[in-house]
């Protein structure tokens, strides 16, 4: 399934069940639940301002470099949301892909270590 036929579904479902809610009678948490489905609708149909390359690019990654592409997104999203400039979120991330790598190698594992049990202080 392309992304577009994806986004058409998602955005044809999300307004039958926007269009469904009784906003007179509908109490807090109904109420929070429409507005979560109208951002998200909100943040899907923004993709039309996407150039074809772009939804070429993401409709051709496999399921690894997707969820890697997705991870660095997000990464770059929240330095910038905790008040990063772009250059110091870019930086971020390139410290990350470059050095992070060895963090996650199951290879390179330690063991857990653990303090020695406190010794009571020595009274002269």
């Amino acid at each position: 399934m392309s992304f577009m036929t994806f986004r058409n579904a998602y955005l044809a479902q999300a307004q039958t069940r926007l269009d469904a809610v009784d906003l007179a009678a509908a109490d807090d948490n109904r109420m929070l639940v429409a507005g979560a489905l109208y951002k998200m609708a909100g943040s899907v149909a923004q993709f039309d301002l996407l150039a074809v390359e772009a939804l070429t690019l993401l409709e051709s990654l496999d399921g690894p470099s997707l969820q890697a592409w997705l991870a660095d997104a997000a990464l770059r999203r929240a330095c910038l949301a905790d008040g990063a400039w772009y250059w110091q979120a870019e930086a971020v991330h390139r410290a990350v892909t470059r050095f992070g790598g060895f963090g996650i190698d199951p290879a390179r594992a330690r063991p857990l270590r653990q303090a020695p049990p406190a010794v009571s202080p020595v009274r002269r």
